[in-house]
């Protein structure tokens, strides 16, 4: 009993240790800057590695309760005898696993594989500037659909008089016309916020496996493998490798497949523009750019540029059904409205519904939704073979239902 409470203070103590040594309390400002995506070059270029003083500590404190354990097992009778030398055993194998790790962070931070493509596919901080890529496109798309909208509810809400010389007033209003549009874009307006929502709790999330999991899970993580919580140790190490390494993997090639997809709908007219107004092909482009610029201290972001082609797909559009007074669609239209002005805003309103819906399709249900349920799925496959290497088997069979 009196060995269990030691552990658990033990415990408590490097946990304390793990919070105050990465600078959770007292870098609660730059960490607040890392969650609204405010970082400059010490917080994406790097991750924390702190957390291997701390898990070399937990090692030391492991063979030294194991060495006294194993001194005084004369006294204490062989069940201490035998916990002391597996406590030693467990602490040699937390170091090869320590080593292990550090390796694949050379690895990972190797000044000659940086350019290579696997290399770059692996890092966090890319997959942290695509998605601050993503949130800004949909900032500005929203920006746009709320502009339109407004535009066209003060149009519809708009109430007409007339009152000819010596005849009563008659005054109308066309709001009850736009009606279906207002219900439309409400909806998709809510869809894009919530989209932005996620995001920002990817950035949160990223941020934190880039600069603190690592510090807070896995010297805890080892110190437990030596316990009978062996499987919560090796669960702890399973999910720090996996979400540092695997996620960011498959995120990255998820973004590479949306902007494949972006580039063949949209053709020459998809760029990513940067704050400074430099034009890219590809986020992969503007993202090298902003490393650089951080490696001058100058902090820059990059976005779709959306504005343009939304408001290009829309005038497109309306200039195509002008040049074409045979269009099916727009006599169809007139027919129905006997008025080449009311023509003209019914199908302004259709083509704008039309690139909403497809904005939505594109960034909230493929980008938002599919993307990273995939990747989370994904990733927890791989945390539970990692986890099946250090000994451990996870039961994933409840998340595979609600997957």
């Amino acid at each position: 009993m009196k060995i269990k409470i030691i552990m658990i203070l033990f415990l408590i103590g490097l946990f304390l240790i793990e919070i105050v040594h990465s600078n959770i309390i007292t870098d609660s400002d730059r960490f607040i800057e890392k969650i609204m995506g405010i970082s400059d070059i010490r917080q994406t270029i790097r991750p924390d590695y702190s957390w291997i003083n701390i898990s070399f500590l937990a090692i030391l404190v492991m063979l030294f309760i194991g060495a006294i354990g194993y001194m005084f097992s004369g006294i204490f009778g062989e069940r201490i005898k035998a916990y002391s030398k597996r406590l030693i055993g467990d602490a040699l194998l937390n170091a090869i696993i320590i080593l292990i790790i550090s390796g694949i962070f050379l690895f990972y931070n190797s000044t000659t594989l940086t350019n290579t493509y696997i290399t770059q596919m692996l890092h966090v901080e890319g997959s942290i500037n695509y998605i601050k890529t993503i949130r800004n496109s949909l900032l500005v798309d929203f920006a746009w659909m709320s502009i339109i909208t407004a535009l066209v509810s003060y149009i519809g809400n708009m109430a007409p008089y007339f009152r000819p010389a010596g005849i009563i007033g008659v005054s109308f209003s066309i709001a009850p016309a736009f009606r279906p549009f207002f219900d439309i874009t409400g909806v998709l307006l809510s869809a894009i916020a919530s989209a932005n929502g996620v995001w920002y709790a990817q950035l949160w999330f990223l941020n934190f496996v880039q600069n603190k999991m690592f510090a807070l899970f896995v010297p805890i993580g080892l110190f437990l493998r030596a316990t009978k919580f062996e499987g919560i140790g090796n669960t702890l190490i399973a999910l720090c490798l996996g979400f540092f390494f695997v996620y960011p993997l498959i995120l990255n090639l998820g973004f590479v497949m949306f902007e494949r997809y972006m580039q063949l709908t949209h053709g020459q007219e998809y760029s990513v523009i940067s704050d400074d107004g430099k034009r890219f092909s590809t986020i992969a482009e503007c993202v090298q750019y902003q490393k650089e610029q951080l490696k001058k201290q100058k902090y820059i972001e990059c976005s779709i540029d959306a504005n343009e082609n939304f408001l290009k797909s829309i005038g497109n559009t309306i200039l195509d059904l002008l040049k074409n007074l045979l269009n099916p669609l727009s006599w169809l239209v007139f027919l129905v409205s006997r008025s080449v002005f009311s023509s003209l805003i019914i199908l302004l309103v259709f083509q704008a519904v039309l690139t909403f819906l497809k904005i939505v399709v594109e960034y909230v249900i493929v980008l938002t939704l599919i993307l990273p349920a995939i990747s989370i799925f994904l990733t927890f496959l791989a945390v539970d073979e990692i986890a099946k290497f250090l000994g451990t088997e996870i039961d994933l069979s409840a998340f595979e239902k609600i997957f």
